[in-house]
């Protein structure tokens, strides 16, 4: 997706230049290729010109760039995890995330919307932070994966795919929890995604303490688990329900 955004956080604009709709295809032939990938956005960047006169040449690289963990904030609200595939062959897409947020009331903002004690939100779809305050892409236009193409690049591998993020927005809610779950896109050659393994993630206290979810025991990292939970399906089939429905197997 090529936009056009302009405004400040919680209170941008955004104008459409090209989008994209297809999952991604494993191995093709302008993924990484950053000549390519530069004569595309080359393309965009000019057509985005003649809808904007003015514009400011501001864009992003091709290529995401690693979060520093090097600072507080990195180092106590930082993730990193490698998901591997399982049951994959040939015929199996790249991997992708999907990962859901939810937690105690914002200090800010409104964010997300209410469910059962929490308000739930998909991480990078368009109700989330990344695109409200930051004013990011969704990592898709109709699919709620969380990686946009210029991080996937970087942090997809082939056979295994890395969840690295700095979760900010942990110190603007007493509580916030995140459930993060590797997909294999359309899993040996059918139209559905897969699920490959989840984690669960999240902190207390506005990020002091480490909690991956509600009833869990303080000061564990993180939990990995087979399969996502109830609420998960939940939050992806309320802001994604046609993916929800027909386009993954949970």
């Amino acid at each position: 997706m090529a936009e056009i955004i302009d405004g400040a956080p919680w209170a941008w604009t955004w104008q459409l230049v090209a989008r994209g709709h297809r999952p991604l295809h494993r191995d093709g032939p302008t993924w990484l290729n950053r000549k390519r990938l530069e004569q595309r956005k080359t393309r965009f960047t000019q057509l985005a010109k003649g809808l904007a006169p003015g514009l400011v040449n501001m864009t992003q690289d091709v290529f995401g760039a690693e979060p520093d963990f090097d600072n507080m904030n990195g180092r106590e609200l930082g993730i990193r995890y490698t998901f591997y595939r399982a049951d994959c062959n040939v015929d199996c897409g790249p991997l992708q995330l999907i990962q859901v947020c939810y937690g105690t009331q914002h200090l800010d903002h409104d964010v997300g919307q209410a469910l059962g004690d929490f308000t739930a939100l998909v991480d990078a779809g368009p109700n989330s932070p990344r695109r409200l305050y930051s004013g990011f892409s969704p990592g898709h236009p109709r699919r709620p994966y969380f990686y946009t193409p210029h991080i996937h690049r970087v942090e997809f591998s082939g056979d295994g795919i890395r969840l690295v993020d700095i979760v900010g927005a942990a110190r603007r809610h007493e509580q916030l929890f995140l459930e993060a779950s590797a997909v294999c896109i359309q899993h040996r050659g059918s139209n559905l995604d897969t699920v490959v393994q989840v984690i669960a993630y999240g902190w207390n206290n506005f990020g002091h303490e480490h909690l991956p979810h509600p009833d869990a025991q303080p000061g564990v990292l993180f939990e990995v688990r087979g399969h996502v939970s109830t609420r998960f399906k939940a939050i992806v089939e309320r802001e994604y329900a046609d993916y929800a429905q027909n386009c993954i197997q949970w």
